[in-house]
């Protein structure tokens, strides 16, 4: 019993993994080796197994995939099933309108299909920086869009507000092979746009202007602006030196020279003791009011310093470059608008009302 149940765990461990179990990458490698050698049947079901994959499995490429529908459209031409040829080229188209089969890998025959296909499947594919800063005004950048079609096609360009109102206009025309574009951040008024999540519309037409699909490419927008700073303050007046001489010292020098002149003239005769005394007091109070006035001249009260001016006036000359400073950085910060941009995965619209 026991050497039975041991054959058996080993034979489970011996026997090969399940199908089911491999990576859709693993899948597809196998049905390249079936196409290889011809095996037809095998190849178109290991593809269709590898794209029935979990979400889950990232093992394949957007252009591995391209390459597997094409495989599996030129397995199911030579088994003259023509429209799921067809079907396979079409969804290879929408998944990678860039995408052409190698013309020394497939015939002729699986070429021109793919071409006739491709011709009828307008599509459209964007390649955009993940992120990406744009600066505004003169001399400012741009976000830069390239887009692919599939084929030659009218188009239409928009950008629009989350909430579906129109921003600007960015191209209408034809779309050949490939078509570069800018976005410089600013509507149709030319004014900058405000911080929000926007989106980049490509609607797909046909030659008779009725819609045929639309891209739309999602795209967070930050807007960030450089902080000004405040006017520098009024001077304080006790940063300023007297311009003019004061009048309080040469009036108090005029009022003491009158008043010692007055009070040697009133003396008491008994200081001086005859009639000469009496004048020569007369002539000391002259004299000392004389000083006085001689002090007031000598003052000077009342005229400018010139010292004192030249000082105040290079003062006020530093603090009006300082405000001049300010108000051309504050204009300079306020030109200086950035637009920090993230572009996240689009989303294409088949049904477009």
């Amino acid at each position: 019993m026991r050497r039975a149940l041991f054959a058996v765990i080993v034979a489970g461990l011996a026997a090969p993994v399940p199908a089911s179990a491999q990576s859709a990458a693993e899948l597809l490698q196998r049905a390249y080796v079936a196409y290889q050698n011809l095996d037809l049947p095998t190849t178109v079901g290991l593809i269709q197994r590898a794209f029935a994959a979990p979400a889950t499995d990232t093992s394949v490429s957007r252009r591995e995939r391209a390459r597997a529908l094409s495989i599996l459209a030129a397995a199911e031409f030579f088994r003259n099933r023509r429209d799921s040829a067809t079907s396979a080229f079409r969804q290879l188209v929408q998944v990678s309108p860039r995408y052409r089969p190698d013309p020394a890998t497939f015939p002729p025959p699986v070429l021109l299909l793919f071409d006739d296909v491709r011709r009828a499947v307008k599509v459209v594919e964007l390649s955009v920086p993940d992120s990406a800063e744009v600066r505004l005004g003169a001399g400012g950048g741009a976000y830069p869009v390239q887009a692919y079609a599939s084929s030659l096609h009218p188009v239409e360009v928009h950008v629009y507000r989350s909430d579906g109102r129109a921003v600007r206009e960015l191209y209408r025309g034809l779309l050949g092979d490939s078509l570069a574009f800018a976005w410089n951040g600013t509507d149709s008024a030319g004014a900058p746009v405000t911080t929000g999540t926007y989106y980049l519309s490509v609607l797909s037409q046909r030659a008779d202007g009725g819609k045929l699909r639309e891209l739309r490419l999602p795209l967070d927008i930050q807007v960030v602006r450089r902080d000004t700073v405040p006017h520098p303050g009024p001077l304080a007046d006790s940063l300023f030196k007297a311009e003019r001489q004061p009048r309080g010292p040469a009036f108090r020098a005029l009022a003491g020279g009158v008043l010692l002149g007055a009070g040697a003239a009133a003396m008491p005769t008994v200081i001086g003791g005859s009639d000469g005394a009496a004048g020569s007091r007369f002539l000391v109070g002259v004299a000392l009011t004389g000083a006085g006035v001689a002090g007031l001249i000598t003052r000077h009260p009342g005229q400018p310093i010139r010292e004192h001016i030249a000082y105040n006036d290079s003062l006020r000359g530093v603090w009006r470059a300082r405000v001049d400073q300010v108000i051309s950085d504050n204009g300079a910060a306020r030109q200086d608008v950035r637009l920090k941009i993230r572009a996240r995965p689009a989303v294409r619209i088949d049904e477009v009302p």
